[in-house]
């Protein structure tokens, strides 16, 4: 038993946690520099589709460069970056929240980025993880594994479209109440 789970639970994977949980640290601690403001959302003045767009787009590049430094044998460098770089912009929207309304910024957090926590960090440890594996094989594999690989960004896309209804449909619905 304790095979199968080192097994899945490699290096690699311990390595992208560590990088998306310090990213995260870092942004938060990054934010102590900035003076205390209090930051509201007042109204929400986009349509469905703006939103879902808007959603889907600053999600979606992320994602899809980290997929393609797959493509390339020194990619991994990258991707461990883009990994630490989307973690460390996850931890400043943290830092602000916190800084600008303390204890209650945890809740302001949760409430808006709740998506985020649940989809966009695993999804980011799941492509990340594929994206160093497939760095480091190389080419030579990919008549082997490229229809896997193309199926990571498949499984990405809609991963991120379902994420991005969801935000749009949760903005709008704040935007009611």
């Amino acid at each position: 038993m304790k095979k199968s789970f080192r097994k899945k639970f490699s290096r690699t994977t311990f390595t992208i946690i560590f990088t998306i949980i310090t990213g995260i640290l870092i942004g938060i601690f990054s934010t102590n520099t900035i003076d205390k403001k209090v930051y509201e959302v007042h109204e929400v003045t986009k349509n469905y589709l703006q939103l879902f767009l808007n959603a889907f787009s600053l999600n979606y590049w992320y994602f899809f460069i980290l997929w393609f430094l797959g493509l390339i044998p020194l990619g991994f460098f990258l991707s461990y970056f883009i990994t630490f770089f989307k973690s460390f912009m996850i931890g400043v929207t943290l830092g602000i929240c916190l800084k600008s309304s303390a204890i209650f910024g945890t809740k302001i957090f949760i409430s808006y980025a709740l998506f985020e926590l649940l989809i966009i960090i695993p999804l980011l440890t799941y492509v990340a993880k594929k994206s160093i594996h497939y760095s480091l094989v190389g080419r030579n594999s990919f008549n082997e594994n490229g229809t896997k690989y193309f199926k990571v960004l498949v499984k990405t896309t809609i991963f991120i479209i379902i994420y991005a209804i969801l935000v749009a449909i949760r903005m709008t619905i704040l935007e009611a109440i």
